[in-house]
């Protein structure tokens, strides 16, 4: 494949998570057939940037039921708040201010800025998400963001102050294009904030359910750093957050624009840890690769003890990356009898490729299993605070196997 950032040829992958179904296609009942694609990865040793080829396209992932809904967390929810408040504050936004947020998803942090009398518009290629949005008021644009995008809200006369990308740019494979239509489109003295899950944490925690085929990119604050540069825009200051288990906030602003400046010391101080995990050398991937090996043993050996002895194991949560975590580790319902979900669209349907069930979260409530395993690891605690300490013992696998 083609580096997505400079285009330079790799040839073979660095490490392969196997043959895999795409992570968010919930399965109805009757269903028996369902295609997989190799889960490959793949490393730029001129970017330092970790990615996956584009064997499945993006419009065949975000299509019109697209199944994610942001605002079943609620500690998701209060991050975005959060988020709202602290970009009103640090940049001065106001009634005259406007925001835009790309992949807006249901509207839930753009309302959180609706409802501080600020003007928003999203923009989200699936329509059955968007149409949530615009029920709440949120006035959405139906389609994919690009550089052609860009040029004819430009053409229109918008110029957000702020441009959202949270938890998006490593579901975009034209990631070039994405960048340079925020580039076109902010407004003087405006500012884009990319949040993603961070490379260094993946790797250190060996987190590798977060890797599936609608998250094309596996970004460092390198690697962004170079991307931004090609596309007309500089990284002025990065947070670090505890999000889906280590991510970063990126600040951007266009090249050339003095309004902000540069936080040098923040941003060579995360550089300082990226160089620290090894996520610039090849080596550290094939010993990642080895680790994630180790956990998948570990995981089967006690879910298979645990079906010998009789106990029953239910699962918590459908995300995408319990999917990639089931798949590569060969585990089915013979070994979690089935899991629960908020999302009503994920309720009734099967996980792809293990066909673990999907029930209501009222099941678990009503029922009494002795092991309850967290897929989404990320809101341990959330769950465990909903479901009670007395419900049963929990189990989550990442960064290793633990029992509570």
């Amino acid at each position: 494949m083609e580096c997505r950032i400079c285009g330079k040829k790799i040839i073979e992958c660095i490490f392969s998570l196997g043959d895999q179904p795409i992570s968010n296609n919930y399965l109805p009942a009757g269903i028996i057939a369902e295609n997989v694609y190799p889960l490959d990865l793949f490393f730029c040793d001129e970017c330092l940037f970790l990615q996956i080829d584009e064997v499945v396209s993006a419009k065949d992932i975000f299509c019109n039921d697209y199944p994610y809904v942001s605002s079943v967390s609620s500690s998701w929810l209060s991050h975005c708040d959060a988020y709202s408040d602290l970009m009103i504050e640090k940049f001065k936004l106001n009634k005259d201010s406007y925001v835009m947020e790309i992949a807006s998803n249901d509207g839930y942090l753009l309302d959180f800025f609706n409802k501080k009398g600020i003007t928003v518009r999203g923009v989200e290629p699936s329509r059955g998400v968007a149409d949530m949005a615009i029920a709440k008021g949120i006035e959405t644009d139906v389609e994919f963001f690009c550089a052609d995008y860009a040029d004819r809200m430009r053409a229109a006369g918008h110029r957000p102050n702020l441009i959202a990308g949270n938890n998006v740019i490593a579901h975009n494979p034209n990631v070039v294009d994405f960048v340079e239509g925020v580039s076109i489109l902010l407004a003087e003295g405006g500012v884009f904030t990319v949040e993603f899950p961070h490379l260094a944490n993946l790797i250190k925690y060996y987190q590798f359910d977060t890797i599936y085929h609608e998250h094309y990119s596996y970004f460092s604050l390198n690697s962004i750093i170079k991307l931004f540069h090609k596309c007309g825009l500089t990284v002025f200051d990065v947070d670090l957050l505890p999000t889906h288990g280590g991510s970063l906030r990126v600040y951007g602003k266009r090249s050339g624009d003095f309004t902000h400046s540069v936080n040098h010391a923040t941003l060579s101080k995360v550089i300082g840890k990226e160089e620290g995990t090894g996520i610039y050398a090849e080596k550290t991937y094939v010993k990642f690769n080895e680790a994630i090996e180790k956990i998948r043993d570990t995981t089967l050996d006690f879910l298979i003890d645990q079906h010998i002895l009789g106990n029953r194991v239910v699962g918590y949560g459908a995300p995408a990356k319990g999917n990639t975590f089931l798949n590569y580790c060969g585990i089915d319902s013979s070994l979690i009898e089935y899991t629960v979900d908020r999302s009503d669209y994920k309720v009734g349907k099967k996980l792809p490729g293990s066909r673990i069930p999907i029930y209501n979260v009222d099941k678990i409530l009503k029922d009494m299993p002795d092991y309850i395993f967290i897929l989404p690891w990320n809101i341990k605690e959330e769950i465990v605070d909903f479901l009670g300490k007395d419900k049963a013992k929990f189990v989550t696998a990442i960064p290793r196997l633990e029992i509570t």
